[in-house]
């Protein structure tokens, strides 16, 4: 019986997402036929759609998961997908799992020693063929069989677009990841030991180097007894496959779509931003390129990002006009009024911390705490980077989301963000997109969902209210 299934709020660290949409244009084409290549997860099937975006006719398509020849009705909503595409048509289309094996630990959700981090967003699969069967994340235990897709962040953590519980078990353990470690034939991806033996690595240039990009696959042992302490040594296969664009018998420029967490800052050089998305290098001219869901400012080390543009496949550079935040951006800075391992309170939010987060200085409570993050379908916060900013300063609170449903009362000049009331108060200046404006122009301008940026604010927490601010408005393209 298959069951998909949203998790719900409470099921915190443990998984997902992933994407890329490629668009559907034709680029200019190659003596292969290739008009453009990108990466990414599927969003819909029917033809394949990528994230929510471009579709795609697979009819004729080349279709593989994990190397194996499929048909299309393999493909299922969830899966990190690369392909090849000419004018809407997909020539290849290449499904990769992150890693398939058994639950080596469920705090935090562990699979053949890769930590995964579940948000509402995250689908699971249960396919067991039995209807009496029915899985839940809360029923899973340690040595039941998972596939997981999603992409990777910078700490080497799997945000899951999609669990799927393999109850009668897997006829492969596969994982994917960087090279740690490396002596002889022994090395770790996350916290996995792997010993290949006599296997000879392929596509890995002149040899097997630390810290390239690697798919190992191994025959399975018995999930019930394999722990997190041992070594996977029954390895059938090592393959180098970086993870940026890449493709063959193309023109030298076409287009390209590539989506994942930001590994590499940015850095600004002649005029123009360069960063790294996966092991993507990304560069752009901020004065042309269109930003959507986010600003400059939002492009920080674990920021989920789908780009857009030329792919240069002579020099691996892909030049952006479009980027795109595929997680909506929140900013937070407060008193923190509560601490625990998995969550920070502040401003009467909970938000949780997972193995995604990145904590900088010793959190304490009452401090000033700063968080970057996100806000998963499910209304839940993570935090994505959190600070502690030192003492207590109710009067320099900043909120930064979207604006909530229903919440814009354009004659008392107020709204809400995440439930918090935001009044004009006596001393507010509003901005739309850094312009000075009236409270009556901003107002006219405001929607729901509109990302709004409040800073230098005074948080009552009586009334739930922030007043007294420096409001912007942030439309975007």
């Amino acid at each position: 019986m298959k069951q998909i299934l949203n998790v719900p709020t409470l099921l915190l660290s443990t998984a997902v997402l992933a994407a890329c949409g490629a668009g559907s244009g034709g680029g200019s084409l190659a003596g292969g036929g290739i008009g453009g290549t990108g990466s990414g997860s599927i969003t819909g099937i029917g033809s394949i759609f990528l994230n929510g975006g471009g579709k795609f006719e697979t009819d004729n398509a080349k279709i593989s998961i994990d190397g194996e020849s499929v048909s299309e009705s393999d493909l299922n909503v969830g899966m990190t997908v690369g392909l090849d595409y000419s004018q809407g048509v997909a020539q290849q289309v290449r499904v990769l799992h992150q890693v398939k094996g058994p639950i080596t630990s469920l705090a935090p959700l562990t699979v053949l020693g890769q930590t995964v981090v579940v948000t509402g967003d995250t689908l699971i699969e249960d396919d067991s063929p039995h209807p009496s069967v029915s899985v839940s994340f809360g029923s899973l235990i340690v040595g039941n069989e998972l596939e997981v897709s999603g992409p990777v962040d910078e700490q080497d953590v799997i945000q899951a677009s999609r669990l799927e519980f393999k109850d009668e078990g897997l006829n492969r353990w596969q994982l994917v990841g960087r090279v740690q470690g490396l002596l002889g034939s022994r090395f770790s991806i996350g916290a996995q030991a792997v010993d290949f033996g006599v296997i000879s690595p392929s596509n890995c240039g002149t040899g097997l180097s630390e810290g390239d990009r690697v798919v190992v696959k191994a025959d399975p042992g018995d999930p019930t007894s394999f722990s997190a302490v041992d070594t996977l040594t029954q390895v059938t296969d090592v393959e180098c496959i970086p993870d940026r664009l890449g493709v063959t018998g193309a023109a030298t420029v076409i287009e390209g779509e590539f989506e994942g967490f930001v590994t590499e800052a940015p850095v600004t050089s002649g005029g123009l931003i360069q960063f790294e998305v996966g092991e993507q290098e990304v560069v752009f001219n901020p004065g042309t390129v269109a930003f959507e869901g986010g600003t400059l400012e939002d492009i920080q080390l674990g920021a989920k990002l789908n780009v857009r543009g030329d792919f240069n496949t002579n020099t691996g550079l892909l030049k952006v006009d479009r980027i795109r935040f595929r997680e909506t951006r929140v900013r937070l800075q407060g008193p923190a009024t509560l601490l625990a391992m998995d969550s920070v309170e502040l401003l009467g939010l909970t938000v949780l911390i997972t193995a995604q987060t990145e904590v900088e200085g010793g959190l304490t409570s009452g401090d000033q705490v700063r968080i970057n993050g996100f806000i998963d379908n499910s209304g839940t916060l993570f935090a994505s980077e959190v600070k502690d900013k030192g003492g207590s300063d109710p009067d320099d609170v900043r909120v930064r989301g979207p604006v909530d449903k229903d919440s814009i009362n354009a004659t008392d000049q107020t709204f809400s963000l995440f439930d918090i009331t935001v009044e004009r108060g006596v001393d507010a200046d509003y901005f739309i997109e850094d312009q000075p404006a009236t409270a009556e122009t901003f107002f006219a301008a405001l929607r729901e969902g509109n990302e709004v940026s409040v800073e230098a604010a005074t948080f009552n927490s009586g009334t739930n209210s922030l007043s007294s601010a420096v409001i912007e408005l942030e439309i975007g393209d």
